[in-house]
């Protein structure tokens, strides 16, 4: 995958560009199952990153009239935060290689957030506290 043009998925077929806008995404995803969230956001359950089936966000900024500037993955049910954790992180290191970075965090688990730095476009997997643990791999350019 050519992660500095785009992201691409495996079920559906489509390979989407970084910077399009809100229309062309849209457009790709016609005959699929896109979802509108908000303006600016979209959803599509899927298939990427050698065969993982998770959830995936479009975020658009600004979140009128923008660019395509990020991507989160998450699984949409899981039986632990652990379990979540450790799934997502071998699927995206055997799609990236190994993160650029390793930061010790002060949760229970993980024990790590992990960063990739690749050609122009980072690569997040932390959890994010809000009001529930939530597991995200946050792609941006």
């Amino acid at each position: 995958m050519n992660i500095a043009q785009g992201f691409q998925i495996e079920q559906p077929k489509v390979f989407v560009p970084w910077r399009i806008n809100d229309k062309i995404l849209v457009d790709l995803f016609s005959t699929y199952h896109l979802r509108k969230v908000t303006n600016g956001q979209f959803n599509i359950s899927c298939v990427s990153l050698g065969g993982l089936h998770h959830e995936l966000a479009f975020n658009f900024k600004p979140r009128v009239n923008g660019a395509l500037v990020e991507l989160e993955i998450y699984l949409k049910s899981y039986r632990s935060l652990t379990q979540s954790f450790k799934k997502l992180q071998s699927h995206v290191e055997a799609t990236f290689g190994a993160p650029s970075i390793a930061k010790p965090v002060r949760q229970c688990y993980p024990e790590y957030s992990y960063t990739w730095n690749l050609k122009g476009v980072r690569i997040e997997h932390h959890v994010r506290d809000s009001f529930l643990d939530a597991d995200r791999v946050i792609i941006k350019v």
